[in-house]
């Protein structure tokens, strides 16, 4: 899947996670840059890689291969979205679309597990090993 149609999936989940909570006027065209600004790579692509790097070395790992795989995804809480994202992304998120920081946490934790599934339709990265293969793959690929 394409970062287009990433970020226009995980924009609907995120609208409509959020509709029953006052938010339900935010349009695709809001939450879509809002989305791309939190978890950009800042060369125009969505840093998964950052992300599953970052849930691996905060003891997610096994959330971060349920989203990989093509089982069920681990719902994250509002805590761990913190702590991957730090509170001044999710306060310039939650600002961009003018809604508070616990509705911003509320549609993102469904949101961005969709995300990350949808990056690896059919659980693809299973064949790379699963999280820790997708990393070691990754870290080849930058070098490190």
């Amino acid at each position: 899947m394409n970062v287009n149609a990433l970020l226009e999936m995980g924009a609907r989940v995120f609208q409509s996670s959020v509709a029953g909570q006052g938010a339900g006027g935010l349009s695709l065209d809001a939450i879509i840059p809002a989305l791309m600004s939190l978890m950009s790579d800042g060369k125009g692509g969505l840093d998964v890689a950052g992300l599953m790097g970052k849930m691996d070395a905060t003891g997610m790992a096994a959330m971060a291969q349920s989203w990989l795989s093509s089982g069920g995804n681990q719902s994250i809480s509002a805590s761990q979205l913190m702590e991957l994202f730090g509170q001044s992304k999710i306060g310039a998120f939650a600002s961009a679309l003018g809604i508070d920081p616990q509705t911003a946490i509320a549609g993102l934790q469904d949101a961005v597990p969709k995300m990350v599934d949808g990056a690896s339709p059919g659980g693809a990265l299973d064949a790379l090993g699963g999280l820790s293969g997708a990393m070691d793959m990754a870290g080849k690929l930058f070098g490190r």
